[in-house]
């Protein structure tokens, strides 16, 4: 939505600007003014807005505007009074700011049907919101279009004290909003069969999300788009999502995109344009001090804006690097376990308590991904190497940070350091419970099996949330079952 909305003021602005060539540089001047923008802006979005400044260039080639000091909050009751009246906003309430926006775009182009951009700049970008309990998100809410819908609403103490009012105005003190839809009966689930799984259910509640409302189709861009550059620089996200009791800082965000080439006439040959980014990300839980995660990263890719059917639904594949020093995730492997795996690996003497899925990266990680539907899919074999081990994420495995949900196969290879102590303690396990001979069988039988190049070597599988992870040992845990299970005939029948 809120890209439907972004490309719809583009497009707004664009024609505007058009009317040079029809209405007249008086007429076209107005409409940038401080105090038109602003109506514009509030027209558009359920928000109350402030403009330091804005300026219009016309006889330069290209032309351009530029904007100062813009800030968006949710709306209020300051909305409907002249902006000279109007109260500072206050800086607590901002959820959407730009420092310094610059748009130039070639006029004469227009005449031929074609959008032509030079330049398109947001310096200073700082967008701030909160995901409710029911995966609501206040950013949404702020660049919806603002509610006409009239709503019958109880002012006061006397309850058949009624006013037809839109939902805009529930900030009168006093005020209580009922609407018809939130009264209607909610419909009994009926199905009975098996639950859905967890990621399922993540994916499909965000698929349902993100399918309100029309979908922005090529078809609604009356010409073709042209953008030499477009970008974001320095910008900062802030989001913090109580359903999953998470907290997301992006910061230092560069995201650019060059030779940017749509013609809604001819998708086939014309959908298209290069990207690069760079920034810092830092994920952390509520129920937890440390981070689990904060990753330096940038990389480079191509994306196609609009898929198969004409809707705008971005298709990304990207080249991507995390730098050394980065942290991801770093609960260790004995806090994550399910408790039939931890008392397995107990019984078989290995102690993975040194060992974290995640941590501090010791050497730059570069992979590719593709990124589709909210979905990262890892298109090759990605290996992390940390202090005393290295997970290596094999290709297909999949993260949807929106849902929280992740699908992973994976590889971890232990320090050799490590790896020996590990099986020194297996071998004495060993002892303890058969004799030094059913030791010396494992060196020769079952080691081989566990171990590369002298490196304890686990493969695991873990999906559910993407924030706390469920590893999944079934396979290696099946070989050592098997080999305890053989043990005792080997033992008595020396086979």
């Amino acid at each position: 939505m809120m890209k439907k909305k972004a490309l719809y003021i583009l497009g707004s602005i664009v024609v505007v600007l058009g009317g040079l060539l029809f209405g007249g540089q008086a007429w076209l001047k107005g409409r940038f003014q401080k105090d038109a923008l602003v109506q514009q802006i509030e027209s558009e979005w359920n928000c109350r807005a402030e403009l330091d400044s804005s300026t219009i260039s016309l006889f330069s080639s290209p032309a351009k505007v530029e904007l100062k000091g813009l800030r968006m909050a949710p709306r209020d009751g300051e909305v409907e009074k002249a902006l000279a009246r109007r109260a500072p906003l206050d800086p607590k309430t901002v959820e959407a700011s730009i420092d310094h926006t610059e748009l130039s775009v070639e006029l004469w182009d227009l005449i031929h049907g074609k959008v032509n951009i030079k330049k398109l700049r947001f310096e200073g970008l700082g967008l701030r919101g909160e995901v409710d309990d029911d995966g609501k998100s206040s950013l949404r809410t702020l660049f919806s279009s603002p509610d006409k819908t009239p709503r019958v609403v109880k002012v006061g103490p006397e309850k058949d004290q009624n006013l037809t009012v839109t939902a805009g105005d529930a900030h009168i003190k006093g005020v209580k909003v009922e609407d018809a839809e939130d009264k209607k009966p909610k419909k009994e689930d009926k199905d009975k069969g098996e639950p859905e799984k967890p990621e399922k259910k993540a994916e499909a509640k965000v698929a349902k999300e993100e399918k309100k409302g029309e979908p922005f189709k090529a078809g609604n861009m009356p010409v073709s788009l042209q953008v030499d550059e477009a970008g974001i620089y320095n910008g900062r996200v802030e989001i913090s999502d109580r359903g999953h009791g998470t907290h997301t800082v992006m910061d230092r965000l560069r995201f650019e995109l060059k030779d940017v080439d749509v013609n809604p006439a001819d998708l086939a040959g014309h959908n298209l344009c290069k990207l690069a980014f760079d920034g810092v990300v830092k994920l952390t839980k509520d129920d937890s001090a440390a981070s689990a995660a904060n990753f330096d990263l940038n990389g480079t890719g191509k994306v196609k804006p609009f898929d198969a059917d004409g809707e705008l639904n971005p298709d990304l594949t990207l080249e991507v690097m995390l730098h050394k020093g980065s942290q991801l995730g770093g609960a260790t492997i004995k806090e994550s376990l399910r408790k039939k795996d931890a008392e397995k690996l107990n019984e078989y003497g290995i102690d993975l308590s040194d060992i974290a899925l995640g941590g501090v990266l010791g050497e730059d990680v570069t992979t590719e991904v593709h990124t589709f539907n909210g979905k990262v899919i890892v298109k090759k074999d990605t290996k992390l190497v940390f202090p005393q081990y290295q997970i290596t994420i094999l290709e297909d495995s999949w993260f949807n940070s929106r849902a929280d949900i992740h699908k992973v196969r994976a590889e971890l290879v232990v320090a050799p350091e490590l790896s020996a102590r590990i099986w020194d303690l297996v071998k004495q396990k060993l002892t303890e419970k058969y004799t030094s001979i059913a030791a010396d069988l494992a060196d020769g039988l079952l080691k081989p099996v566990l171990f590369k190049e002298g490196r304890l070597v686990i493969p695991f599988r873990s999906s559910g949330s993407l924030s706390k992870p469920e590893p999944n040992f079934d396979n290696f845990l099946g070989e050592i079952t098997d080999f305890f299970k053989d043990i005792k005939t080997k033992l008595l029948f020396g086979k």
